[in-house]
């Protein structure tokens, strides 16, 4: 923020107290530092990711840094209408911050394929069957996200 500190002056304690243990470990200067905070408090100009970006850089400017985009919401879920509302939260973090960090992964870009041949288009959500709250990607799911967009280490 403009007065140099990690969260606006309204943030509750809570996350004030939270950032105090992700800065702890920023001072350790990791190898890799992924950011996905998925759809919540993202600007329409990405002002405060990008100061999140600096704040990290500035704690830790070794580290690499990868921020995930919006996961799209299950495509048979009860948020199934905020598609396109996250497609563009994605479009406009790729475009405002991704030339910031090492890597910005746009969700809806991402497809993945398993080992028994099934594909997932992640440009058009995922299929949870009623089982999941339709904005929170499941274990499966997000780790064919993290897989598709290259992120996982191949055994």
């Amino acid at each position: 923020t403009k007065s140099g500190k990690p969260y606006p002056k309204e943030t509750p304690q809570k996350y004030k107290s939270e950032w105090a243990l992700v800065k702890k470990k920023l001072e350790t200067s990791p190898a890799l530092v992924v950011i996905g905070l998925g759809g919540n408090g993202v600007s329409s100009g990405a002002k405060y990711e990008k100061e999140l970006i600096t704040l990290v850089k500035s704690i830790a400017p070794a580290s690499s840094i990868i921020w995930i985009g919006p996961p799209p919401p299950a495509s048979d879920g009860p948020k199934k209408g905020r598609m396109d509302s996250r497609r563009k939260l994605n479009e406009t973090l790729e475009a405002k911050i991704g030339p910031l960090v090492d890597k910005f992964v746009n969700s809806y870009k991402v497809s993945y394929t398993s080992p028994d041949g099934k594909k997932i288009d992640f440009n058009q959500g995922y299929a949870c069957g009623g089982s999941c709250d339709g904005i929170h990607i499941p274990g499966n799911y997000a780790k064919a996200l993290l897989d598709g967009a290259g992120l996982l280490k191949k055994n």
